[in-house]
């Protein structure tokens, strides 16, 4: 029990510093979740000015035809999966990154200047981390929850061992016997105790996901 205590208070520290990493690179005075960037297209075309836009809590970077100025459409002329990804500063100079994608896909954008460049790598690396920290959320919650019922099982087993224990004892020649009564007992209370035990846990992981979320 203690070492669940352990792990449920250390993966809400956990938590807890990455929702506030991504929430202070996000909220700055100057947020970089969408503005203009300079895309590689192709060889012939080089880079080619788009409208980029985050989609922070789906794990989205959406990017948009803005040719002579004129007005962002509603469809993307792209969009780009974040989760997974890598967000990498490139070698070539100090405004071009690139986001490898965990399909395989390269997307090489280039900012106005090396501070823009670095705040949008900022940006996007909180968002891909708060991603991943959703999905391995996700599989602890479900490795608990399969826990949970494996011990509601095992539970269910000893109540009906302890049930056919008492009614072997109460049915003996020797059912009014000192250390048949005390076996009796003791099962009964261990059973009782295991109950209330997965009760109270269950309740604690509850109320532990509730404070995380």
């Amino acid at each position: 029990m203690k070492d669940f205590f352990s792990f449920c208070k250390k993966f809400k520290r956990k938590k807890t510093r990455k929702m506030d990493n991504l929430n202070k690179v996000l909220n700055t005075t100057r947020p970089v979740v969408s503005g203009l960037l300079h895309k590689y297209t192709n060889v012939v075309k080089g880079f080619q000015l788009r409208y980029c836009k985050v989609d922070a809590e789906n794990g989205l970077l959406s990017y948009y035809l803005c040719e002579n100025n004129e007005e962002i459409g509603n469809n993307p002329r792209g969009i780009v999966k974040l989760i997974g990804a890598l967000i990498n500063p490139s070698d070539e100079d100090s405004r071009t990154f690139t986001i490898n994608s965990s399909s395989g896909d390269v997307i090489k954008l280039k900012a106005n200047d090396a501070k823009a460049r670095q705040e949008w790598v900022d940006a996007l690396r909180a968002v891909v981390e708060n991603l991943s920290s959703q999905s391995r959320s996700t599989k602890e919650h479900l490795a608990t929850y399969d826990c949970f019922i494996a011990s509601r099982k095992q539970l269910q087993e000893t109540e009906s061992c302890n049930a056919e224990l008492s009614r072997i004892i109460e049915n003996c020649d020797f059912h009014n016997d000192k250390d048949f009564l005390l076996m009796k007992a003791l099962s009964s209370a261990t059973t009782s105790t295991l109950s209330q035990a997965l009760v109270y846990l269950q309740k604690y992981n509850d109320s532990a996901r509730n404070e995380l979320y």
